[in-house]
């Protein structure tokens, strides 16, 4: 069944309004641009019109690499959103690729203990995994934890979130116990966390946990 809201499709409609008048307006600011043309190409995939919102992706990346100055952060978050978007479409290659270049830039940007440098070795540790890379997803996987742990508490929502794929590659790799260790103190915390619970069955049977 379509349960996308109506309230969603008139936000999408209003952003598609949005990026037509920047567009064509000669003094518009170029980040709000950006902005509105991430947020819409987001909307476009949640209606199947990925083509249309990866295109939309790849042409706000293409002129963040170009753009002088440099705007590094803005880039990575637009490498963020293509990944996702790679993602979707399941175009793995791309996915990992995409992931490796933000990493690099953001450890380069912000350093290698930035909290943000912990979410995109998570999201790079994912990409690895859809693509069958499992020994790199762990090393991956491990330092988006042990980076997490230095900015956030455990029950914080993205190393509830890190956890789930880190447990689930180590006892898919054959280290249970260490799957198990990481996950069963913090399986009370997922009770708040509903739009976990696909990722908290796929750890908890890959750990033999049920």
């Amino acid at each position: 069944p379509n349960t996308i809201s109506f309230g969603t499709m008139i936000n999408a409609a209003r952003l598609e309004l949005a990026v037509a008048t920047l567009r064509a307006a000669p003094d518009a600011r170029r980040e709000d641009l950006e902005a509105a043309m991430l947020m819409l190409s987001r909307r476009w995939a949640t209606f199947g019109r990925l083509p249309e919102g990866l295109a939309m992706v790849e042409e706000v990346v293409a002129g963040l690499r170009a753009a002088r100055p440099p705007r590094p952060a803005n880039l990575i978050n637009a490498l963020d959103a293509l990944g996702s978007a790679y993602s979707k479409a399941g175009r793995q290659a791309e996915h990992v690729a995409t992931y490796r270049e933000a990493l690099d830039l953001a450890q380069r940007t912000l350093g290698a203990e930035h909290f943000n440098v912990a979410v995109l070795h998570h999201n790079l540790a994912g990409a690895l995994d859809a693509a069958g890379v499992a020994n790199e997803a762990i090393v991956h996987s491990d330092l988006a934890l042990s980076l997490a742990a230095r900015s956030v508490a455990p029950t914080h929502a993205f190393p509830l979130t890190a956890v789930l794929l880190n447990a689930r590659l180590h006892c898919a790799a054959g280290d249970r116990d260490g799957g198990r260790a990481r996950l069963q103190p913090l399986l009370p915390e997922y009770t708040r966390l509903p739009q976990l619970a696909e990722r908290l069955a796929a750890a908890r049977a890959a750990c033999a946990m049920d």
